[in-house]
């Protein structure tokens, strides 16, 4: 009886224990929250971060190092030299000398070879700012398009839940009787359809962000949300004056500007460079003379001075002649070409916005109001059995169709807005325009 007892209590105490160590809860490692960015932060984190253009200041800062270096002026050599008779007659006879060898640059070389590693550095900063231009443009660009597929991703979630109201409604009608069962099948063909799409989408949620995180130098899966707005009221000038703004702003203009000037000053150097450097030595010497039959010896010292000059007679520096004024052409009609291609830019920009801000009118006035009163119209016939299952999908086909359409509307105007800031390389004017230089949007 007793060890019936204990066997009791031994196995109430085992299960008592399973139960409380089945009961504790298990903390499972939590997933990577997020990180919710606005274009304003995506942006200075790329200009903090991004490695090319780290590669740029790279090349600005040795452009830097080629001025400290052309500052430098010729370094002196001296020549030592010893002669003596000790392996033949041994009689003492010798001499010994040193000398010092300075180059004279003329013509005033060195400072044309200092304004030109001076320009120099001018074309690697507004190089650099070009590079912080075309960045910001295309973290906009790449921003946008995460924060258009995420609006896309929540517009097929919602169709897969009016598809899955649809299911349930039909499914409801046949059960009464009221509808066939090929009803509830089209409606749940519709709701798989939905969810590949919704697959779809996750895979350029991916891309999307794979692309904002190499911009912004960070590791590729990273997670990150976008956070802001596609919808901006209409903000832009006349063409006129943002071409103008573009060619007094554009960085990359400025750069062919001093391009130009140093091409037209390595003209100058090349032509300083026909004219010869001069090389002067100073040698001081020790000689040592024996006249056997007087049985006499003598010592003197000498002072030397030495002027080199180069004939240039056979080398005229024809070939880098040429070949600097070849730069110097090159770089006026590079110029003159860009100074086409913005104002194209621009006036394709400026054409694309107005485009899309007439079709953005057009979604938000007519064509949005209308396909949500036919869906709910038909939604309510089905209801009552005055329309069809074919109409009622058509309808939520036709609803999701121009939701898409707007949300596409809204996402080029941005585009379209963001392109025009980048070719002007300023912010446009506007109340919510984004800026490529200080503030900008604040969703």
């Amino acid at each position: 009886m007793t060890s019936d007892i204990c066997r009791r209590v031994l196995i109430s105490f085992v299960l008592m224990t399973s139960v409380s160590i089945g009961s504790r809860p298990v903390f499972a490692e939590a997933p990577d929250i997020p990180r919710v960015v606005t274009v304003e932060e995506a942006v200075e984190t790329a200009l903090r971060h991004n490695p090319e253009l780290k590669a740029g200041e790279q090349e600005r800062d040795a452009a830097r190092g080629a001025v400290l270096q052309a500052r430098v002026y010729p370094n002196p050599e001296i020549d030592l030299a010893l002669e003596t008779d000790r392996f033949f007659a041994g009689d003492g006879e010798g001499r010994r000398s040193v000398g010092v060898t300075q180059t004279i640059v003329t013509a005033g070389k060195r400072r044309q070879r200092q304004e030109n590693a001076r320009l120099g550095v001018n074309v690697a900063e507004e190089m650099l700012d070009d590079a912080k231009r075309r960045l910001i443009g295309e973290v906009e660009e790449v921003f946008y398009r995460l924060l258009f597929t995420q609006e896309r991703l929540k517009l097929a979630r919602e169709q897969i839940e009016l598809a899955g109201r649809l299911v349930a409604l039909s499914e409801g009608r046949f059960r009464e009787g009221f509808a066939p069962e090929m009803d509830v099948a089209l409606a749940k063909i519709e709701y798989h359809v939905g969810l590949q799409e919704v697959v779809g989408l996750d895979q350029d949620l991916v891309d999307a962000r794979a692309a904002l995180n190499t911009l912004m130098g960070q590791a590729v899966d990273e997670p990150v949300v976008a956070r802001g707005t596609l919808l901006v009221p209409p903000a832009h000038g006349q063409d006129a004056s943002l071409q103008e703004q573009a060619l007094a702003r554009r960085p990359d203009l400025r750069a062919l500007d001093v391009e130009s000037e140093r091409a037209a000053s390595e003209v100058a150097l090349v032509r300083a460079e026909r004219i010869p450097d001069l090389t002067v030595s100073l040698d001081l010497t020790e000689e040592n003379a024996v006249f056997d039959a007087l049985d006499l010896t003598d010592r003197d010292r000498l002072v030397g001075l030495k002027l080199s000059v180069p004939i240039p007679l056979f080398d005229r520096k024809r070939g880098d002649l040429m070949s600097a004024q070849s730069r110097l052409r090159r770089a006026e009609s590079e110029r003159a070409a860009l100074k086409a291609r913005i104002a194209r830019d621009v006036r394709v920009a400026s054409a694309r916005i107005v485009s899309a801000e007439t079709r953005l009118e057009h979604f938000t006035n007519d064509v949005v109001p209308l396909a949500e009163s036919n869906l709910d119209l038909t939604r309510q016939a089905y209801e009552q059995g005055f329309a069809g299952i074919l109409q009622i999908l058509e309808a939520q086909r036709r609803f999701a169709e121009t939701q898409l359409g707007y949300l596409t509307m809204q996402y080029e105007h941005r585009l379209a807005l963001a392109a025009l800031e980048r070719d002007v390389g300023a912010r446009v004017a506007g109340p919510q325009s984004r800026s490529l230089q200080t503030e900008g949007e604040k969703p």
